[in-house]
């Protein structure tokens, strides 16, 4: 399982902007799943945490994920798995 950034956004929520979230996907690199809490950049000292930054404005070269959208394919991906 591999993971990374990703800017996540809900076209359903009106206003409600963009936000990070770490996003993790299986081995077809699928979305598996990802944080419902948008993340904050961490580190144990000032160079980890420089890390970590650089980490998340990589994820502006990606396009935004829908939220909404994953969520009605794990909505749907769980039905069938029942």
């Amino acid at each position: 399982m591999t993971w990374n950034y990703r800017i996540g956004h809900r076209p359903s929520v009106e206003h409600g902007g963009y936000s990070i979230h770490e996003v993790y996907y299986d081995d077809m690199g699928e979305i598996e799943f990802y944080t419902t809490n948008t993340i904050s950049p961490f580190g144990y000292d000032v160079a980890e945490l420089s890390e970590d930054i650089d980490h998340m404005l990589k994820s502006i070269a990606d396009e935004p994920i829908d939220l909404d959208y994953i969520d009605e394919l794990f909505s749907v991906k769980n039905y069938l798995d029942e």
